[in-house]
């Protein structure tokens, strides 16, 4: 094969025209994901509250009009529907964190509705079966545990520190069942599963981080968790998660993302 040949490969691999289902594109990390997956050539279906908060504007964007507190299951399958791959980039607006409906774990929760991640994933999931994607991606934050229950003993530790200080132990204990009911069913379910676990996430800037030497760092999938001075950017996760759909070796496991 000719070096154009290859290029013409990689090209069509990158941006290859693949359906995704999304849940979270108000979010900031969603709305990078989004945005960066149209950029890329894929066709994306968001379910979104209010569609006028949404700012992008792509031929190759469906907006399905939705609310998921109202157990709709019809909104749920329009966006996976034909999906080759789903992404759950979700959180529970609270009275503190209305605006970031990212599963971002950073902020303090002072009300959080019991069970919303759960109750979503089981609905979720139980589309899925009859949907069949390739691959769901859930996100998911650097002090949950995975499917069986285990959280490193470094993300442990912060957990029961800066968890319980920003007060985010309920958002945490439900992220953690649906992370448990995400693998207890997946089997059965006929798709893969990717659940990633990002630490402290920020805003793009010029600045680099600690020890980079200058150069920006590329987030990869880790067994250690992240720690908190080493933040990574919403817009890099998003580039993560978009690449780890694809990427076989991630298939059904709980990557840390640093």
């Amino acid at each position: 094969r000719s070096f154009f040949q290859r290029m013409g490969e990689v090209v069509a691999v990158s941006g290859g025209g693949a359906t995704i289902g999304l849940f979270g594109v108000t979010g900031r990390t969603g709305k990078e994901f989004a945005w960066l997956a149209l950029e890329r050539g894929h066709h994306v279906t968001a379910l979104v509250r209010t569609p006028s908060k949404v700012s992008i504007q792509n031929e190759r964007l469906k907006l399905v009009q939705g609310d998921l507190t109202r157990n709709d299951d019809s909104v749920i399958e329009q966006v996976v529907q034909g999906a080759d791959y789903v992404v759950c980039m979700l959180a529970a607006s609270t009275p503190r964190s209305t605006k970031d409906e990212t599963n971002d774990n950073n902020g303090s929760l002072s009300s959080y509705p019991q069970d919303f991640m759960l109750r979503f994933v089981e609905r979720l999931c139980a589309v899925l079966e009859r949907t069949k994607p390739k691959v769901l991606l859930f996100q998911a934050g650097s002090m949950s545990s995975d499917g069986n229950g285990y959280l490193h003993p470094i993300a442990w530790t912060m957990k029961h520190t800066l968890g319980r200080k920003l007060g985010i132990f309920p958002k945490i204990h439900d992220n953690n069942a649906a992370i448990q009911h995400i693998a207890a069913h997946h089997s059965n379910n006929n798709f893969h599963f990717i659940v990633t676990r990002a630490g402290v996430l920020k805003e793009e800037d010029d600045s680099p981080s600690p020890n980079d030497n200058g150069n920006k760092k590329k987030v990869v999938a880790s067994n250690w968790p992240p720690l908190p001075m080493f933040p990574v950017t919403y817009a890099d996760l998003a580039e993560f998660s978009l690449s780890a759909l694809t990427d076989e070796s991630l298939y059904d496991t709980y990557p840390f993302v640093r």
